[in-house]
C-alpha cells in the first residue's frame, strides 16, 4: 500500500472528527499509523476501551519521574500503543511492561514483558489506537532531562480519530516475555 492510500484513508477519517478509521488495504495497521506520525506529524494512544474522550489519569509508572504523573500519554512509535490497545483490561490484572532500545542506525528492538499468570491466559482482545493532535501535548524527558518520545496532556484530549486494532496488528503479541 502507498502513502497515497494512506492519506486518502486519512482524509476522510479526518472528515468526521473522532470516529473509526475505515482501514481499506493489505499494508499492516502499524504501517499506516507510522505514515500518520511521520507524514501528519500526530500521536498515538492505545486503549483497550472505546472512549469519546482522553481523560488525564495517574500512570503509576515508577520507573522514571515523567512515567508517574496524571496525565494523558501519547507516543510517535506505533507499537507501544497497539499493545496497550490490545491487552485486555477486563482479564488483565499486573504488571505490564513496555519500551525500546536502539544502538546508533541499527533498527528499535522491543522488550514486552508480563507476568507469567497473565501469559498463561492469553490476555488479549480488539483495542482502539487513539490518533491525536500534538495541540496541548508537551514533550517529556527521562530522569536526566533529555527529551523521550512519549509526550503528556494534562488536560482531557479529544481523539482526531480512532483505528480499530486486534491481537493480528501487534506483531510482537508470540514475543511477549515472561517478568519472573
Amino acid at each position: 500500500m502507498n502513502t497515497d492510500s494512506f492519506a486518502l484513508m486519512w482524509e476522510t477519517a479526518s472528515a468526521t472528527p473522532g470516529g473509526f478509521v475505515d482501514y481499506q488495504g493489505g499494508a499492516p495497521k502499524i504501517d499506516f499509523l507510522q505514515f500518520l506520525v511521520e507524514e501528519k506529524r500526530l500521536l498515538l494512544h492505545g486503549s483497550n476501551w472505546d472512549v469519546a474522550v482522553l481523560e488525564p489519569r495517574l500512570a503509576n509508572c515508577k520507573s522514571k519521574k515523567f512515567g508517574n504523573l496524571n496525565a494523558v500519554y501519547a507516543v510517535e512509535d506505533p507499537m507501544l500503543p497497539i499493545f496497550y490497545a490490545v491487552k485486555d483490561k477486563n482479564k488483565f490484572n499486573g504488571v505490564a511492561v513496555s519500551g525500546t532500545t536502539q544502538d546508533g542506525d541499527k533498527p528499535k528492538k522491543y522488550v514486552f514483558k508480563v507476568e507469567q499468570q497473565m501469559l498463561n491466559t492469553q490476555p488479549w482482545s480488539a483495542g482502539v489506537v487513539y490518533i491525536l493532535s500534538r495541540e496541548g501535548f508537551e514533550q517529556g524527558t527521562d530522569d536526566d532531562d533529555f527529551p523521550i518520545d512519549e509526550y503528556i496532556s494534562r488536560i482531557p484530549v479529544t481523539p482526531l480519530a480512532k483505528l480499530a486494532v486486534s491481537p493480528h496488528d501487534f506483531p510482537y503479541l508470540g514475543s511477549i516475555k515472561s517478568l519472573q
